[in-house]
């Protein structure tokens, strides 16, 4: 994939992402967010859907720590080998 193409596909997922945000935008309204600092991450929200919110940016959060967590253990171990 060149990076023509692959500069298309982020752009085409940024014009998606506007058109999720307006469709979304009737009913009630909820807000909700997660901000990652080290491995410590503060989960907050308000309205009648925070707490399934909160939840779902506690659960991202735990799930992009321990994909970090894999990978440093992952390609430390290979550059350990190649080091020997």
């Amino acid at each position: 994939m060149n990076s023509t193409n692959l500069a298309s596909f982020g752009m085409l997922i940024i014009f998606v992402g506007f058109l999720v945000v307006i469709v979304g935008a009737g009913g009630s309204t909820s807000t909700g967010g997660f901000i990652l600092i080290g491995p410590i991450p503060i989960v907050f929200g308000s309205g009648p859907n925070s707490r399934a919110l909160s939840a779902g940016g506690l659960a991202i959060s735990a799930v992009m720590v321990a994909v970090y967590l894999v990978s440093l253990l992952i390609f430390g171990w290979n550059r350990r080998r190649e080091a020997e």
